[in-house]
């Protein structure tokens, strides 16, 4: 069990499985969720990724400790070095085609991509050093994270398929 990435006030331990690609062990709503969204990232139109946005209630959190966007997608368009979403549509599929684990926190299960923000203890082989990178905006090749690692995006998924948060890991 491991306390990194707990909210504050938030005393429950967190327990995360060992890394996974194994599609077929995720909960069918998970793969129904990230499966929508690898589809519109092979379309090239972020704009379709409005589809998957529309399934959860309440948008996903894009930013750590904002309220969700407006807009999600305009606000995914205005991160994107090319101002129209491509970039952050090839970080998309980066991180839903990376290593997952699953994050238990009390009663709560939810599926966290890709493993490199999450398990910081264990470094990526050298062999998948470039997958971390692709991870990563353009604009932030440079930037750190608290830890001294680069500002690699992450994304969780409720084991219900709630699309929780897409954001980098600071």
């Amino acid at each position: 069990m491991t306390r990194s990435g707990a909210k504050p006030g938030d005393d429950r331990p967190i327990a995360r499985s060992a890394p996974s690609l194994e599609i077929s062990s995720l909960p069918r709503a998970v793969q129904l969720l990230r499966a929508r969204i690898l589809e519109t990232v092979r379309g090239g139109d972020i704009d379709d990724l409005r589809v998957p946005l529309g399934w959860n209630e309440v948008p996903p959190l894009f930013r750590r400790g904002q309220k969700p966007e407006a807009d999600p997608v305009e606000y995914l368009k205005s991160r994107s070095f090319d101002r129209q979403g491509r970039e952050m549509l090839g970080i998309m599929r980066a991180v839903f085609t990376a290593a997952y684990v699953q994050e238990r926190r009390g009663p709560s299960i939810s599926y966290v991509w890709p493993v490199f923000p999450v398990a910081i203890e264990v470094a990526p082989p050298r062999s998948q050093e470039i997958g971390l990178w692709r991870c990563v905006r353009f604009e932030d090749l440079t930037a750190k994270a608290a830890g001294g690692g680069p500002l690699i995006h992450r994304t969780a998924i409720g084991d219900d398929g709630t699309w929780h948060y897409f954001w980098t890991e600071t």
